[in-house]
Formats: C-alpha cells, sequence, structure tokens
C-alpha cells in the first residue's frame, strides 16, 4: 500500500536540464514546502540571495508519477534564505500554479507541531533524490537533540540505507511514533559522512515562518499533544519517570490493552502511546485502546487530585479527540464501581469447596447486533445441585446489564469484572470457568484457554493455566420446560458419559480427519447412542470447524476434544489417543487443565488443545436463567 511520503514527495528540478536538485512536500492541496537552497539551485541562483525569487519552479511528484512530460510548476510565496536573520532559516513555501497537473493519487501529509516535543530517540522515515538514484531512495534512523540555529540532528541507521546527502534536502521527515511530519531535512554533516548524521527544521518553525499554515494545511497535534501532557506531569527534573509513576502507568496500560496485544509497557511515554495507538481493534463500544488509556489516566489523577492541571488538560484532549468522550468515562467509572463493589450475602468458604464461574453470551432481537452477557457463580461445584436452586449467585441482571459485539472484543475485560466479583463473594480463587458461546461462533473463538486476565503477574499465565476451562453452546443455556429437542438429546448423552464412565468404559471416540469432511455421514455417527465423546487424530482447521460445531450441537453430543490449527507440521495421533484413554467424566476437566500447563509455550497438543464440555451439573437453576 502506496503511503503518505509517496504520494505527498516531489521532486523539484533544476530549470535549466531538469536535473534534480532536491525534494519538497506536498502539504495542503496546493502547497509545498522544501529549503530555500533548493529553490536557488533550481533556478540558477545564489543560496544567499536575499530577495524573494519570482520565477516559477518545475517539479514532478516522482513517485507516482515520475514522467517528466507532465512537470508541474510552482512559485515561491514564502521566502526565508539560507542566511536569514530570523528562523527558519533555509525554509520556502511553494504554491502550485497549474492546479490541474497535479497527479489524482497524490495527498498531502500530515504535520505534527514539535513544539515542546522531547524526541529523542524517536524513529524517523524519509524518501529523497540522491545522486545517481534519479527514481529516489529511502533513509531511515533516529532523531536525537536539538543543535545551534533552532535544528534537530537526526542520524541514518549505519549499517543499512542511504546516508541524508544531497538529494534529500527538502524531505519530510515522518516520524513513526508520531505518524505525521516532524521536521524537514536541510542539511547532512558533511564531515561525519559515515556516521549518516544530518539536520532538520522541526515543525514548530514552519508555523512561525507561514501564516498561512494552519488555514490551509491538515495539523494533527492528537498524539504529541498527548505526549507533551504526560511527560511534564509523570517525568522529574532528571526527565526520568519515577518508579511509583511508573507503576501507575503501567497498570492503567494493562487495563486499556485489548484481548491481542503485547502486554510488555514500553519504557517511555511516547512508545506506550505509540504501542496504544497501534490498537486499531474495538475495545469497548467504539473506543480505541488509547481512549481508553486517557480515560482511565484521567478518571485515576482527578481521583487523587482534581485540582491538578493535568485534569483539565486530558478532560480537553478527551473532547477533543474521542467521540462520545463522557460516555466512555460514565462506562470506566461503572467498571470500577463493579469491582469495587462487595456483593450481598458473602459467605466464607473453606479450601476444599470448587468455585465456578460460569459465563453465557446470548443472541439476542436487537438492532445492533449486540450479544448479552450474561454471568452466574457457583459457590461450590462439589456440592452444587441446580434443581435445588441454592448455592448460585446471579452476577448480571437487568439493571447491570452487559453486552459485547459479534468478535467479542470486550470478553476479557467483562471476565476481569467477574472474576473480581467472584474473588469478593467466595474469598479464594475460582477452580473452573465455562464460557458459552452461539454454536456459530466458537470457531472464531475456540482459543477461549489463551486469555490472559490478570496482566499484573508476570508470567502472564493464560486462563486454561490458571483454571479449568471449557466451552460450551450458550444455546443449551434453558430449562427443560422449553421442551427444546436438541437439549434433550444433549442431556440424555451427558447422562450416558457419566454410566459409561462408571463403567470404566472409553468415554471419547477419536475420529479420523477423513471423516470429519462429510457433515451428514459425521452428524449419523455421533447420533449413535454409543458415541458421548468427540476427538481427532489431526488439528482441524478453521474452516471445518464451522460444520463441526453445527454437527455436535444437533447431535447433542456433549464433551468434545481438537487440536487447532495453529500446531503445524506435528504428528500428534498417538499423543491423542494416550490422553483419550486416560479420560473419564469425574477427571476430564482437570486432565486438560494439567495438559495445558504441561505443554505452556510448547509446540504440543496441551497449548493448542480446545475443550467442549455440557456439564449439566454445573448449570444455572432456573430461576436465574433469566435477567429479571
Amino acid at each position: 500500500m502506496t503511503g503518505a511520503l509517496e504520494l505527498s514527495t516531489v521532486r523539484v528540478l533544476k530549470n535549466s536540464d531538469h536535473s534534480t536538485v532536491g525534494v519538497g512536500f506536498l502539504v495542503s492541496s496546493q502547497h509545498i514546502i522544501t529549503c530555500a537552497h533548493v529553490v536557488a539551485y533550481a533556478l540558477g541562483m545564489n543560496v544567499a540571495t536575499e530577495q524573494q525569487p519570482e520565477q516559477n519552479l518545475k517539479i514532478n511528484f516522482f513517485v507516482i508519477d515520475s514522467s517528466t512530460s507532465k512537470l508541474i510548476e510552482a512559485r515561491v510565496i514564502v521566502w526565508n534564505p539560507v542566511l536569514a536573520e530570523q528562523l527558519p532559516k533555509d525554509f520556502a513555501v511553494l504554491r502550485i500554479v497549474n492546479l490541474d497537473s497535479i497527479p489524482e493519487t497524490a495527498r498531502p501529509i500530515k504535520i505534527i507541531n514539535s513544539a515542546n516535543l522531547d524526541m529523542w530517540n524517536y524513529t524517523f522515515r524519509t524518501v529523497g533524490c540522491p545522486k545517481k538514484v534519479g527514481k529516489g531512495a529511502w533513509a531511515d534512523g533516529s532523531i536525537t537533540g536539538r543543535v545551534g540555529d533552532g535544528l534537530i540532528q537526526i542520524e541514518g541507521y549505519r549499517v543499512t540505507g542511504y546516508r541524508l546527502e544531497p538529494g534529500f534536502s527538502g524531505a519530510a521527515i515522518w516520524s513513526d511514533d508520531l505518524k505525521g511530519v516532524v521536521g524537514m531535512a536541510v542539511k547532512e554533516d558533511a564531515e561525519r559522512t559515515d556516521a549518516k548524521v544530518a539536520r532538520m527544521i522541526p515543525t514548530e518553525f514552519f508555523f512561525q515562518a507561514w501564516n498561512g499554515i494552519s488555514q490551509f494545511c491538515s495539523i494533527d497535534n492528537r498524539l504529541s499533544r498527548l505526549i507533551v501532557l504526560l511527560d511534564s506531569y509523570f517525568k522529574d527534573e532528571n526527565n526520568q519517570i519515577s518508579k511509583a509513576n511508573r507503576e501507575i502507568i503501567n497498570k492503567i496500560y494493562q487495563k486499556s490493552l485489548p484481548e491481542i496485544a503485547i502486554r510488555d509497557c514500553p519504557e517511555f511515554i511516547n512508545q506506550i502511546i505509540k504501542q496504544l495507538d497501534s490498537y486499531k481493534q474495538r475495545k469497548i463500544d467504539e473506543y480505541l485502546a488509547l481512549d481508553i488509556f486517557v480515560a482511565n489516566l484521567y478518571l485515576k489523577i482527578s481521583e487523587e487530585d482534581r485540582s491538578a492541571e493535568i485534569v483539565g488538560e486530558l478532560r480537553t484532549w478527551l473532547e477533543k479527540y474521542t467521540s462520545n468522550h463522557q460516555e466512555l468515562i460514565n462506562l470506566l467509572e461503572q467498571e470500577q464501581r463493579d469491582l469495587s463493589q462487595t456483593p450481598p450475602d458473602l459467605s466464607e468458604l473453606s479450601l476444599n469447596q470448587s468455585p465456578c464461574l460460569l459465563i453465557g453470551v446470548f443472541e439476542e432481537n436487537n438492532e445492533n447486533q449486540a450479544l448479552s452477557v450474561r454471568a452466574w457463580l457457583i459457590r461450590d461445584s462439589n456440592q452444587y445441585n441446580p434443581n435445588e436452586g441454592s448455592g448460585c449467585d446471579r452476577l448480571t441482571d437487568e439493571k447491570n446489564k452487559r453486552t459485547t459485539d459479534r468478535e467479542l472484543t470486550n470478553l476479557p475485560k467483562l471476565i476481569n469484572i467477574f472474576h473480581e466479583q467472584c474473588l469478593a463473594i467466595c474469598k479464594r480463587n475460582l477452580n473452573r470457568v465455562y464460557v458459552s458461546l452461539p454454536y456459530n461462533l466458537i470457531h472464531q473463538h475456540q482459543a477461549i484457554d489463551k486469555i490472559v486476565i490478570e496482566n499484573s503477574n508476570p508470567y502472564q499465565p493464560s486462563m486454561g493455566i490458571r483454571f479449568e476451562i471449557a466451552v460450551r453452546f450458550s444455546e443449551r443455556f434453558k430449562s427443560v420446560d422449553t421442551g427444546d429437542q436438541y437439549l434433550f438429546s444433549c442431556l440424555e448423552k451427558w447422562h450416558k458419559a457419566k454410566n459409561q464412565n462408571n463403567e470404566q468404559q472409553p468415554i471419547i471416540q477419536i475420529f479420523r480427519n477423513d471423516e470429519l469432511n462429510d457433515s451428514r455421514s459425521l452428524f449419523q455417527k455421533l447420533m449413535l447412542e454409543t458415541t458421548v465423546g468427540f476427538s481427532t487424530d489431526r488439528p482441524i482447521a478453521k474452516s471445518v470447524l464451522v460444520s463441526i460445531m453445527e454437527v455436535f450441537y444437533y447431535s447433542g453430543i456433549p464433551l468434545a476434544l481438537w487440536i487447532r490449527d495453529d500446531l503445524e507440521n506435528l504428528d500428534v495421533c498417538q499423543d491423542i489417543e494416550d490422553f483419550c484413554q486416560e479420560c473419564c467424566v469425574n477427571n476430564l476437566s482437570n486432565m486438560v487443565q494439567q495438559r495445558r500447563l504441561q505443554d505452556w509455550g510448547q509446540e504440543a497438543i496441551g497449548d493448542h488443545l480446545s475443550f467442549l464440555l455440557e456439564n449439566f451439573d454445573l448449570m444455572p437453576p432456573k430461576n436465574l436463567l433469566s435477567m429479571s
């Protein structure tokens, strides 16, 4: 995909022979920024000329349209010559004369105001036209510190890439951290050519030299403003982040991450912001990870010191850059209340009890296609009887509704909330977590066991390591009074599985992979009275799993083990066979957990094992199945 630099960078040509003298970059539909000395070379002028040129220049968009027959003309409208008394020196703005000659694919590039930014060690990229490379070349490296005349030193990476040599003058310096232009290359260090050292004019001087920049250009200070705010608040007089502040940042960073994310908190503020901004998947409704991070910071700091100046600054940032920011703040405040709330009817449980969290995700008839999420706590799954109606707490109700989308993007967050509620009630850790999903969604979310909810643990154990965890079909969460035939089929097979367990008969039947391609034939085999459990001798492709889940649902299979297709090039047939021979209903859930722990992080079956368990002995009582 063509990026912002390619779509905006132009080559400045010498009027006499159309040879390249430097580059510039499009910052509006008609304006280009470049170096004054590049303009002087193009027009055959002395670089020290103070008078603004009146002659037009020739340019072209050499990356997206290299044809010299389609030259574009531009004239100088802002002129700060090389020897100017005011800063920035060596700066010029051009206005395109023949606008109809601009390629349709050309796009202005975003400008970041570098004022007050400490960009030490920020990475950059740029594109220019060094000698003998007429089609252009790339350079990249890091930004260091400020030097004389308001310039900032930049250094290219030493092993590969081009030096910032003549031909890069006037090039936009694109910050990977801030996702915009933070400066313009003006000169190389001629005495240190081996070090790839150059200078750039930071964009803060663009605003001083050109009054029209805010009127015509796309100025994006979303990330830069936030970095300045957090640097000023969290860094001490030695420009360091204290241990206490780092713990605060890390905790809020972890709270704000989506399910699939890099868990290690970066060291520097700009890296944290960059990392969070890279997560575009939705976390809470329409909010991004960075939005949630800022809102969580706002709530944390305002809780400790509402009069702090940064509280108002963060609020202003949210108002400007986050849609429905107040709704986001309300959602996060509600989550805090949920986590701190002490549920009624607390009881002390002895260490031999086995708490179990049940979570159900249900399809509802609503316009936005949101899925409802309900949760229950069984205080002791060893002694629980769903027909008695006691020993089970409902964690969600009509006043405390929970929803998610079909990607289940906020499910890890909800699981963490439910987990905290269970800890408050039980006064001990959970043993089991069963997550029920619509059967047509399980293929997308079969790796529920890989979710990490305890972000403070440096070893990051997944739920499958910490708990006995299995998936179920949420369509089974209904009373037998509904007369659902598929519920009856599954219930009957569950009782057969328990009987076979008592008679020490195998409960898991292994199917060959070639038996999975014919859904009708597989359905016929699973409908047999003697078939109560399923496994296969090879990893199952996600595309095949869609139809298999449907077969499971309609055939009533209550037990299933399968290897996900992310385990490649490994013969697991004997491992699966040995594992299934040892399985019985009473210990199956624990055996799966122990195998996951044993194979954690390895190319072995336990780290890629999905588990379906329709345990009808662990269901909410009939009076708690509904939300009311």
